[in-house]
């Protein structure tokens, strides 16, 4: 029997050592010496499609509901979202009234009272509207102009005692033509007069009307420093029993310590005969 040759043994182990080591790499044994392979790289992920915009859901006009005629007013459009928020447009809202006569409105909601009635208010957006309705009451009425200012204080003063004679003109009815005397003490504040005491003066100066002053009204207005005009009642009591009376207008010119002018009004006593006072005069003294 031939030995076997000791070169052909230690290549057959070397052939048969790499062989088995290849097939233990080869069916995933751990082998060492195996060679490393590159690992399956992950799947992308599957792309995210972004959120989808909020829409309107609602719309509300915001503004007054009632309004003064001659008077403007800013609405604005108030949307809700579907998610949840509250938005003011700033563009893209039409405006429209139901009644140009009664009330106006801009391209940016100012709302303009024109006349007294009710009209609705519409605000467009994104295919939504909003309504609202409004009142337009009449706008007051203007303020009374200022009473006028009183008259300046003239200058001058007629307080202090006069003596005023009336001076009839002849009458044949029965009424008193003869003059009649009295003194009278006028107060004066501004330019508004009136009498603080009036008597009869001298008595015998009044052949016909001797008695006393019962009743009287004496209020004057100082028109300017030369000018006066008096509201003048007086009842006078004669010795008689009778009572007289002197109503009417007197409109008197001021020079110096007098005051004269005519007399407008009546002069009665009590036989009724009522003596028109047209040509009477007054004069006023100061004393």
């Amino acid at each position: 029997m031939t030995a076997p040759n000791p070169s052909r043994v230690l290549l057959l182990v070397a052939l048969t050592s790499i062989g088995l080591a290849a097939i233990g790499c080869a069916e995933g044994s751990g082998c060492p010496t195996c060679p490393s392979e590159a690992p399956n790289p992950a799947p992308a992920p599957a792309p995210v499609a972004p959120p989808a915009a909020p829409t309107v859901q609602s719309l509300t006009v915001v503004g007054p509901a009632t309004l003064q005629a001659g008077r403007d007013a800013t609405f604005t459009l108030r949307a809700t979202t579907s998610d949840g928020a509250n938005t003011t447009p700033a563009t893209g809202v039409t405006w429209t009234t139901s009644d140009p006569r009664v009330l106006g409105v801009s391209a940016t909601g100012v709302g303009s009272a024109i006349a007294s009635g009710t009209a609705t208010l519409t605000a467009s957006y994104q295919n939504r509207v909003a309504t609202t309705q409004v009142t337009v009451t009449a706008a007051p009425a203007p303020a009374p102009a200022p009473a006028p200012a009183p008259p300046a204080a003239p200058s001058v003063t007629v307080a202090g005692l006069w003596r005023l004679t009336t001076t009839p003109s002849l009458n044949t009815r029965g009424c008193d033509t003869t003059s009649h005397v009295y003194e009278v003490r006028l107060t004066q504040t501004g330019s508004s007069v009136s009498a603080a005491s009036l008597t009869t003066a001298q008595p015998g100066l009044r052949p016909i009307m001797i008695g006393s002053v019962t009743a009287f009204r004496f209020t004057g207005t100082m028109r300017d420093a030369s000018s006066i005009v008096f509201d003048i009642n007086i009842t006078e009591t004669g010795s008689d029993g009778n009572q007289y009376q002197t109503t009417g207008l007197f409109t008197g010119s001021m020079s110096g310590s007098t005051i004269t002018g005519p007399f407008n009004g009546n002069l009665m006593g009590t036989s009724r005969a009522n003596c028109q006072s047209a040509g009477h005069t007054l004069t006023f003294v100061k004393q």
